[in-house]
């Protein structure tokens, strides 16, 4: 049979479909979806527009929904990986021209899913919202959505989270502020396309208004981690931001807004003077930048986060002490009892520098630990000197200046003189010295001088190792490498693990106690708890929450209420069916915690029946949390009746509950009855939180939280080497084989590294040696500034380690 075909189209074959819409033979059936939902949003905007939906009444909502809700609902259920403007994104961009508050909200408690939908450009709506600065949308997708957090974090195609683009579009503080503390904590460290941070954005000099102070502030409340965040992309279009600067060097760039990147249009010029950028201002947030820096970060990070990591730019001389002796004068204080600054390690602050930050103190010691300083700078100082402690370098003409009629025998209420020197004893360094004393003694009898060795070489120069204190090692230090060790973890992760995959590494910590102030400034935001108010005194809790955070800052921490009666670490037997219910709670929590910590003691009374049958029900639910592989830290019992002294047996083999005594400042005490293992941790209290009064916290209780912490950088450690083995199969030959290897036994292989660690330990040096144990490979810096690492040789060093704590 021929065909027959189309005079008037020859090519075109005749058929029955000829009268049929051509688009339909192109479109499939998602894509009719899409049309007809985009024919749906058309004509929902058009009648918000002219202003014509009432949703005022539940009938008129109930209509509105039965119109809608069928062709709106394919947004729920089809294709949610497409990436296309749904209807929330057409009413944020519309700004504030129309009142599309309750349509909003009706939407997104019908379809919430329309709020994580994502545009061509990877913008969820509450981006939009930001853009345009249609903050009444903005504040009801905050308002409506429950898990607002994930919607947040998400970045764009240019990178801009939430946060991002609310500090860029120059929001009203105030939802600026709301926006950061619903955030989670992971967004603050979150750097765009151009390499910056929130934290970048907001201390941009341009952006130094009287709102912006608060806005700075609370970003370093909930993170002030970001403050070590360094900027700069391989992406980076253009040169207009610099790579490698911290925050505070960003914020020093040259103070011109001509030529910036602004990721937002268009620029409205306003003539308000409380959004005019401000000098005055500026200098709060540096001042605010620099004491966060100091009052947070070790000697070393400081530095390089003030003057960067490198030599060049940075200053002939620090001024840094200006600032904080300019804070003590501004606070009315005149007379200072004690003065020590390291300033040993280059650049060292100038002599005017250091006359400036004394003016007008009356100090009464002074250890400004600077090589030869000159003596015209301690007498400065005035009158009210009492004690001096001076570093020579031995250079015979600084004695001779030092002991000269217009040096220092011209302050006569100085007492004694402590000389530090380098450990030479040459003849000629004897005569040089006895002739100072001499000298000195001629001019002002009173001055009774000492002579203390130095334990590094002094140099005349300012490039001076640091000294360091004798005898057993502090808890300062003991938290320092615990620290750092996990900072470098941080590092190693980053570049051996796919971003998605570093989840896996989280460590889980439980914390039962009474309650938590989770507004305060050390735990805001990184606590997660079901309950949000306490009926209970919450300073015990923040104590040992802020404590478990600054041992181990990258631990998932979470919070289980329990009834305790007493104000003090040991409570009485009527708070066990609330500690049953925690146990009960923590054992059922998803994800699975890992660590257990109980910072206090049950005191139990031996002749109450009740009382046993509540011990029997209590031991059980520890058995249960011990039986789901959770490793349990509680203080050792200072009281025989104690609940966990009986613990032991309950729980066979090694299956234990981890006890943990404290070392004080305090005469330590040796003699403590065999219980097993006891393990010893730093018991000073040196955590700051909003309560004044920090003398309920007992030093057990601190070294518990502290043993927590550090077991969970244990585990972090363990399992950043088990995720290397599992997602790189190469390295098989690096990664030393380990048979427990494919199960987490948590609880075993803790108990078994706090053995290991415990070992060498002695009744004058009680603490774990970490600073040996944590020790890092040669030629990686102890800082966070660390950005090239020989990958396979650190992961081989980590597999050593856990191989060395899994005994």
């Amino acid at each position: 049979m021929e065909e027959e075909l189309d005079s008037n189209h020859p090519h075109r074959q005749d058929t029955v479909f000829e009268d049929a819409n051509p688009v339909d033979f192109f479109v499939s059936d998602a894509d009719r979806i899409g049309l007809a939902l985009c024919g749906t949003e058309d004509e929902i905007i058009d009648r918000l527009k002219r202003n014509d939906i009432d949703l005022g009444t539940a009938k008129s909502r109930s209509d509105f929904l039965e119109r809608y809700i069928d062709p709106l609902s394919p947004t729920e259920t089809s294709r949610p990986d497409e990436r296309r403007p749904n209807v929330l994104h057409r009413i944020a961009a519309l700004g504030r021209t129309v009142d599309s508050t309750p349509l909003v909200q009706l939407l997104l408690r019908e379809f919430p899913s329309l709020a994580k939908g994502q545009d061509e450009e990877g913008k969820t709506a509450l981006h939009v919202a930001l853009y345009t600065k249609n903050t009444d949308v903005a504040q009801v997708i905050l308002d409506a959505l429950e898990a607002v957090d994930e919607i947040i974090s998400v970045q764009d195609d240019k990178g801009m989270n939430c946060i991002h683009v609310a500090i860029a579009a120059g929001i009203p503080h105030s939802l600026v502020l709301d926006l950061i503390r619903r955030a989670p904590g992971t967004v603050f460290r979150e750097q765009n396309n151009r390499g910056l941070t929130p934290l970048h954005e907001a201390v941009r000099y341009d952006r130094c208004k009287s709102e912006q102070v608060e806005v700075v502030e609370e970003l370093l409340r909930r993170d002030h981690d970001a403050l070590s965040i360094v900027s700069g992309s391989t992406s980076l279009p253009d040169a207009s931001i610099k790579k490698g600067l911290a925050p505070y060097q960003y914020h020093l760039e040259p103070k011109t807004i001509k030529g910036r990147f602004f990721p937002f249009a268009p620029w409205r010029k306003t003539t308000a003077s409380s959004q005019m950028p401000n000098s005055s201002y500026a200098t709060q947030i540096k001042d605010m930048l620099r004491l966060w820096i100091l009052r947070t970060r070790s000697e070393d990070d400081a530095r390089g986060l003030l003057y960067g990591s490198g030599s060049a730019g940075k200053p002939a001389a620090r001024s840094d002490a200006l600032f904080v002796f300019g804070w003590l004068r501004s606070k009315g204080v005149k007379r200072v009892i004690k003065v020590v600054v390291k300033d040993l390690t280059a650049p060292p602050h100038t002599e005017e520098s250091i006359e400036k930050a004394l003016w007008g103190l009356q100090v009464e010691l002074l250890d400004w630990q600077r090589v030869d300083i000159c003596p015209t700078v301690v007498r400065s100082v005035g009158e009210s000197l009492e004690g001096l402690v001076l570093y020579w370098s031995g250079n015979n003409a600084v004695l001779r200046g030092w002991s000269e009629p217009e040096g220092l025998p011209r302050l006569t209420n100085l007492k004694w003189i402590d000389l530090t020197m380098n450990p030479e004893n040459s003849e000629r360094v004897q005569r040089n010295l006895a002739s100072f004393e001499a000298r000195v003694a001629a001019l002002n009898p009173g001055i009774k001088i000492n002579r203390t060795t130095a334990t590094y070489q002094l140099q005349g120069s300012a490039n001076v190792e640091s000294l360091t204190d004798a005898g057993p090692r502090g808890t300062e230090e003991w938290l320092r490498h615990i620290v750092e060790f996990g900072h470098f973890l941080d590092k190693v992760g980053e570049q051996g693990i796919p971003r998605p995959e570093l989840r896996h590494l989280i460590v889980r910590v439980a914390l039962l106690d009474s309650g938590v102030d989770l507004l305060a400034d050390s735990v805001r935001g990184r606590i997660h708890s079901k309950t949000h108010y306490f009926k209970g005194d919450t300073r015990h809790g923040t104590h040992m929450a802020a404590t478990i955070l600054s041992v181990c800052p990258q631990v998932e921490l979470h919070f289980f209420e329990v009834d305790l009666l007493a104000s003090s670490s040991s409570v009485s037997r009527d708070a066990t069916h609330s500690i049953v219910r925690a146990c009960e709670d923590v054992v059922r929590a998803s994800p699975s915690i890992d660590i257990v910590c109980i910072p206090w003691t049950i005191r139990i009374e031996d002749d109450d029946d009740a009382a046993n049958d509540k011990i029997h029900i209590l031991r059980y639910a520890l058995k249960k949390v011990l039986e789901a592989d959770i490793a349990i830290m509680c203080p050792y019992p200072e009281h025989h009746q104690d609940v966990f002294e009986v613990t032991r047996s309950l729980i066979r083999g090694s299956r234990e509950v981890t006890k943990i005594a404290a070392v004080t400042k305090s005469p330590f005490q040796p003699d403590l009855p065999n219980m097993g293992e006891i393990f010893y941790f730093p018991g000073e209290d040196m955590i700051t939180t909003r309560s004044d009064n920090s003398k309920f916290v007992s030093g057990k209780a601190v070294a518990t939280a502290t043993a927590a912490g550090l077991a969970a950088t244990i585990l972090r450690c363990r399992r950043l080497v088990e995720g290397n083995r599992i997602l790189r199969p190469d390295w098989a030959a690096i990664l030393e084989d380990n048979s427990d290897s494919g199960r987490e036994n948590r609880h075993e292989f803790l108990a078994k590294a706090f053995s290991v660690m415990s070992r060498g330990t002695s009744k004058q040096e009680p603490l774990m040696p970490v600073w040996d144990i944590f020790k890092l490979p040669t030629g990686i810096m102890s800082s966070r500034g660390v950005l090239d690492l020989d990958l396979d040789a650190n992961m081989s060093f980590l597999s050593h380690l856990v191989e060395r704590l899994g005994g």
